[in-house]
Order: structure tokens, then C-alpha cells, then sequence
């Protein structure tokens, strides 16, 4: 379980956006991207601007043709990939768990998960007598494990609390929000 981490809007999503298109294009391997921030349609989009390199503001009816075609390919090639796209408000683990096994059904196990983000996951509403913190080291645990079962690797995007910012210091593990277990079921930590 790698764990992706920095404060809102420094690009986690684009990161994440950016390592599951190089997966399933380059490394022609199968990519599970479950979105909780983006609806379907806006993150496809979101997924042929960065193909492409055009930003989707900068098509207007004045754009040259060269750069529409330009995102049509990017679309091509992203309903070509291996890529398959879990986007909603309410994705839970279960029905990840249910994707991966359609995908191994069809002899296409996914190799790289993305979770963007932890904190929006059902899952991690506190169950009664639960705190937050108590209830997203639960869907931790939960993603971790869902690695290793599924023999994958699992990318979790996460928030960082304000204290680096008010410190006025780089990002350090412990910054994590709402949860120490996310640093201790991470294999990896990657902040932003």
C-alpha cells in the first residue's frame, strides 16, 4: 500500500491520474481507479486532457481542429486502456472488492488501484462508539489488506492536517490526517 499524501489542490488527483495512465498505457497492465472527488464523465475528461497535454478550458469554438482531434484521440486511447473506472460519491470497499473480481474473471487482474481519496470512502464514517480517526485506520487496514488478497498494488490518496502549513515547515509523516494507522498500514508514504 503506497499512501499519497499532501494538503488540497497541490495534485495528488493529477499525480494519481498520471501514474494509473502510465500503467495501463505503458506498462499495458490493469488499472482499477476508484474516484469518491469526480463523477465519471469529468474525470474520463480529466484523464484526456493529461493524454493530450490541452488543457480543456482552451477549447473554444475558436481552437484549431489540430488540438480537437487531439483530445478525441486522447479519448480513443483511454476507452482502449486498461483502465477501468469506479467514479462516484459512495465507493466502497466492497464494491472495489467486486471490481477486482470481475476483472480477475476476465483473466485481467488489476495490478495498480488508485483510492482517491480515503477520507470519502463510506466506509470510514464512524460506526457507533467510533471516532473518525478510529474509523478511516478501519478502512486502512481494510485497503491494505485488499492488497495483498488481490495481489496488487494499492495507491491511497490522503490529506494532510494544517500543522505544516502553520509551522511553515515541509510535510512530515505524522501529518497525516485523521489517522496514525495510515502510516503504519503503508508501505510506502509519499508527501506532497
Amino acid at each position: 500500500m503506497v499512501v499519497v499524501a499532501a494538503r488540497p489542490s497541490v495534485g495528488k488527483s493529477s499525480l494519481a491520474r498520471q501514474i494509473a495512465l502510465h500503467v495501463a498505457l505503458k506498462q499495458n497492465e490493469q488499472v482499477l481507479f476508484a474516484s469518491l472527488e469526480v463523477i465519471g464523465s469529468t474525470l474520463a475528461l480529466n484523464f484526456a486532457q493529461t493524454i493530450a497535454g490541452i488543457s480543456l478550458r482552451a477549447i473554444t469554438p475558436k481552437t484549431h481542429p489540430k488540438d480537437v482531434q487531439a483530445i478525441r484521440d486522447a479519448a480513443q486511447r483511454i476507452s482502449s486502456a486498461s483502465l477501468e473506472v469506479v467514479a462516484a460519491g459512495n465507493v466502497s470497499l466492497a464494491t472495489m472488492q467486486a471490481r477486482a473480481e470481475v476483472l480477475r474473471a476476465r483473466q485481467t487482474p488489476p495490478r495498480l488501484v488508485v483510492v482517491d481519496y480515503i477520507g470519502l470512502m463510506p466506509d470510514a464514517t464512524p460506526a457507533r462508539g467510533e471516532n473518525r480517526a478510529q474509523s478511516v485506520g478501519r478502512v486502512s487496514r481494510a485497503l491494505k489488506q485488499f492488497a495483498l488478497r488481490n495481489d496488487c498494488v494499492v495507491m491511497v490518496l490522503a490529506q494532510l492536517n494544517r500543522d505544516s502549513e502553520r509551522d511553515e515547515r515541509v510535510p512530515r509523516i505524522h501529518d497525516l490526517r485523521e489517522s496514525g494507522d495510515i502510516e503504519q498500514d503503508a508501505d510506502k508514504i509519499v508527501l506532497l
